[in-house]
């Protein structure tokens, strides 16, 4: 005969039941933040162990991936959760190279391998267009636009864009009116030197006899040109645009003063600093410098002014000289701000909040790293668009060192280099051989044989990788199609 349940009992079940409920969903939820925050069962030592996300991108798309020995189901782009430790990762694609580094994944943490470029076994070199010489070649801030120098006493440049599939180059050369002509027996040479921030005007610098000029080209509607030197008439050592305002440059004067070029009135600010060796910019608003030697003192330093600051900041002194190389760089990755200080043969990474530069308070950097050894710098920066790599380039080697991983590298060039590496991306840079190299020297690939000493160029698809070669009659600029 049944029975209902008494109301006590009743109350019991509910609470048993709603209590295994509420800790089934609690040992759920636990499990799910676990599994997410990168926890696995190992079954070979009987423990739960926190792995790391690792992120796979490549271009071209569709490449396996083997970490160790196991093969993942998916192709590019793909992710897994793999286990604290060093691991060895392989890239396979049907007629590619293959691609593979050793990288350390650290437990929690996400590393995301999404920069591997795959080349083809036999590159197709494509001729595209013919020099009678070349001398240089610069690429836009958003790789974007290429800006090729043929023959150095040829008024004349041109202009194409990486990204595109029919090749069409715009050919611009530079009006009589728009330089000085050189005397009869006098040499004289154009060379190219920086694209603006908005990627549309170029700076040239022209040189006849032992005089020099500096050009502002537009690349774009009818290539109109300024010639800088000869609006202001004074006499200009170094020249660049001023980050976020394409109509204003800073320039050093032959004496030493930085002072700011106003294109659009044509007008000169008075000096903002004064006995300067070299500046460079680390944003709107705010410039870096290293001194020349002052010879009473035998003293040179490094600091930064901020824009319409009185007074600039110093940021340390050195006593020496004048031989050693001394450079000076600030840049800001991921909220950020730090600084890179090469002095002699080793370069000091800090940092830390940069007062404006005549507030009084004091700077307090927080040392980073330092790389030892580097030789004679040809060059101290960060790589392009997010400064996440402080390398330093000399004529045998460029030294990377990764704010991201905080990790050292070195490449040893098995030629001296006659200029600074060419950084073709964030994370790809060409040595002068036309050597494409990630930015830890991994991964190294000859893609085009043969390459003369100019600047090559990625397109920012990663569809195209352009390179210049000797031809009977001069120079050729080719290309080799990386991807569909």
């Amino acid at each position: 005969m049944y029975r209902t349940p008494s109301k006590r009992k009743q109350r019991v079940q509910l609470t048993f039941v709603y209590s295994l409920m509420t800790l089934a969903v609690l040992v759920i939820v636990a499990i799910l933040v676990l599994v997410m925050q990168g926890y696995r069962y190992n079954a070979h030592d009987g423990r739960l162990e926190q792995g790391g996300l690792i992120q796979f991108a490549s271009r071209p798309e569709g490449a396996s991936v083997t970490v160790d020995t196991a093969s993942l189901a998916n192709r590019t782009p793909t992710k897994i959760t793999a286990t604290a430790g060093v691991h060895t990762v392989t890239l396979l694609k049907d007629g590619y190279r293959s691609w593979q580094k050793n990288v350390k994944v650290i437990p929690g943490g996400i590393l995301w391998l999404n920069y591997a470029l795959l080349v083809p076994t036999t590159p197709e070199i494509v001729p595209l267009a013919q020099f009678t010489s070349m001398t240089g070649a610069i690429t836009s801030h958003d790789f974007k636009s290429v800006l090729v120098k043929d023959a150095a006493n040829t008024p004349t440049v041109t202009l194409f864009h990486p990204d595109d599939d029919t090749f069409t180059p715009t050919r611009i050369t530079l009006s009589d009116q728009s330089y000085t002509k050189a005397a009869a027996g006098l040499s004289e040479q154009f060379s190219l030197v920086s694209w603006d921030d908005d990627n549309r005007y170029v700076l040239l610098k022209h040189t006849y006899g032992s005089t020099e000029e500096w050009l502002v080209l537009d690349t774009s509607g009818d290539h109109a040109v300024t010639n800088v030197t000869k609006a202001l008439g004074i006499t200009i050592r170094s020249a660049a645009f001023r980050i976020g305002n394409n109509r204003q440059l800073y320039v050093i004067t032959q004496t030493g003063e930085v002072r700011r070029v106003d294109l659009a009135s044509m007008t000169i600010s008075g000096p903002l600093l004064t006995g300067i060796s070299e500046f460079s910019q680390y944003d709107a608003s705010t410039l870096t410098y290293v001194t020349a030697l002052d010879q009473p003192t035998k003293t040179r330093s490094v600091g930064y002014l901020t824009d319409g600051a009185r007074t600039p900041l110093t940021v340390k002194t050195y006593t020496d000289d004048g031989v050693a190389p001394l450079s000076f760089a600030i840049a800001r990755y991921y909220n950020v701000t730090y600084t890179a200080l090469g002095y002699g043969d080793s370069v000091e990474i800090s940092s830390g909040n940069l007062p404006a530069s005549d507030s009084g308070s004091p700077l307090v950097l927080k040392p980073v790293a330092t790389i030892p050894q580097v030789g004679s710098a040809k060059r101290v920066g960060f790589s392009p668009k997010d400064a996440r790599f402080v390398y330093v380039s000399t004529d045998q080697s460029v030294v990377t060192y990764d704010l991201e991983l905080q990790a050292l590298s070195r490449v040893t060039f098995a030629a001296a280099q006659s200029r600074p590496v060419a950084w073709l991306d964030m994370f790809h840079f060409a040595d002068t051989s036309g050597v494409l190299y990630e930015f830890d020297g991994a991964n190294h690939q000859v893609v085009i044989p043969g390459a003369l000493a100019v600047s090559p160029a990625l397109s920012p698809n990663g569809k195209y990788f352009y390179g210049y070669v000797p031809s009977a009659s001069g120079a050729q600029l080719v290309r080799v199609q990386l991807a569909q």
